[in-house]
């Protein structure tokens, strides 16, 4: 088989997107899955628009997804090799002036190229303008450089969405007039990626929405294993919908696999996926990860009362909730754990026992009294549920109802015992004491 060389050629004029990820990845995979070689080229000749910022974004976020050894290129160090080009083009009239800019002509009789996915020719029935190659201030379009790049750097496939069928056919005209000997084949009719907008409809999905950025989704807590799983499935087929680790989908990534219907990015399979990773994790490490995320943005609502824990604290929480977690953001909802003043729905206290929370405030004092460090007092519920059950002669389930709807909020939680673990004695005294004031207060 030919060598194969892929490339990846985003802007520098934003974030990138979940859809210009899945692009680059995909070159990635194919160039890797032959023994080739992948480039990352960063189209930055807009000098309005372009900012180094965003360059270095690209990098980060492919280092993320495991892709930092390639070659990297900035089309703006190259424009030497467009002004030969540029020259070459002049000479034998495919370039002219107009005003103050030049442009390529297109030859309207030529509207056609060999689609490597659909396995036809492509046909455009409607005439192209000429188009800008180089901008009054002596820049290049990207048109123009991303034709002379392709050949240049010797780009065998090039994959892109079905949005750049005419950019396809303009570049390819422009290889053919410059006499390049490389001309890449073409996957150029990607189905694109549609998301749920804000009015129920789907619409495409688009770079200038930030909520379709990469760095949204790592920003939240999501694993780059469980975004790269969403979104190699818009528009490619594995055979299988089950979560794969990053090698298998390269080995099981193929041209074959394509297709060029419109894709449908579905948050449940993103969070499927997700959930996934967090349940393999090890709680170290989900630990490590939830440090990292922005505090001030997670417990926003209640920062100025959040209780901050010790590591072993937060390692008891993270294995509490690990198998209901969705992204480590969730931990940031759970107000009965983090915040400190946390206070009950009136309903809920409404439906509590005075009595039994009376009782159980009594062998917890009792209890208490017996620790000259309350640090040391661990509270066995068990036993304290059973003596309260006794002398009230009710059931054991109400007693623990009671306890769960005022240490939690809820019905249900996870072990009950855990998270009096967690509280500590003296937040379960604070706690019991507020509900059951707050009780007599309302009854």
């Amino acid at each position: 088989m030919e060598p194969v060389t892929t490339r990846f050629a985003p802007s520098n004029t934003g974030l990138i997107y979940l859809g210009n990820l899945r692009t680059g990845i995909f070159s990635y995979f194919l160039a890797r899955q032959n023994e080739g070689t992948f480039y990352l080229r960063i189209d930055d000749t807009d000098s309005k628009r372009s900012d180094i910022k965003y360059s270095q974004e690209i990098k980060d976020i492919l280092k993320i997804f495991q892709i930092s050894n390639c070659g990297i290129y900035y089309q703006s160090e190259r424009k030497i090799i467009y002004d030969i080009a540029f020259e070459q083009l002049l000479a034998s009239n495919d370039i002219y002036k107009d005003g103050d800019v030049y442009k390529f002509k297109i030859d309207n009789s030529d509207l056609s190229y060999y689609d490597e996915l659909l396995k036809k020719e492509i046909i455009i029935n409607k005439e192209i303008a000429d188009i800008i190659v180089r901008r009054s201030d002596g820049s290049y379009l990207f048109n123009f450089c991303c034709a002379v790049d392709d050949s240049v750097m010797g780009i065998s496939h090039v994959i892109r969405g079905s949005d750049h069928i005419n950019n396809t056919i303009i570049q390819l005209q422009i290889i053919k007039r410059l006499g390049y000997p490389t001309i890449p084949k073409y996957i150029s009719s990607l189905g694109l990626i549609k998301e749920l907008s804000s009015d129920g409809q789907y619409s495409l999905m688009s770079k200038r929405d930030g909520s379709s950025s990469v760095r949204h989704y790592l920003e939240r807590g999501y694993y780059p294993e469980a975004i790269l799983n969403c979104i190699m499935r818009l528009g490619c087929s594995f055979g299988t919908d089950e979560f794969l680790p990053t090698w298998q989908l390269c080995e099981n990534f193929s041209i074959n696999g394509l297709n060029s219907n419109s894709s449908y990015f579905d948050i449940t399979k993103l969070n499927s996926y997700q959930s996934t990773c967090i349940q393999r994790e090890e709680v170290f490490d989900l630990l490590n990860e939830f440090n990292k995320m922005n505090k001030h943005e997670l417990f926003k609502e209640y920062l100025d009362d959040y209780v901050e824990y010790s590591e072993d604290k937060l390692k008891l929480i993270i294995s509490l909730y690990q198998n209901r977690l969705t992204t480590l953001e969730d931990l940031g909802i759970l107000q009965y754990i983090f915040k400190n003043n946390w206070k009950l729905e009136i309903s809920i206290i409404k439906s509590i026992s005075g009595i039994v929370i009376d009782k159980v405030l009594y062998y917890l004092e009792e209890f208490k009294n017996t620790y000259i460090d309350h640090d040391q007092a661990t509270i066995d519920l068990k036993k304290l549920v059973k003596d309260v059950s006794t002398e009230l002669k009710l059931p054991s389930k109400e007693i623990y109802l009671d306890l769960r709807k005022c240490l939690t909020g809820n019905e249900t939680s996870p072990d009950l015992q855990k998270i009096v673990n967690i509280l500590g004695i003296d937040e379960v005294l604070k706690r019991l004491h507020n509900c059951n004031d707050y009780f007599y207060e309302i009854n």
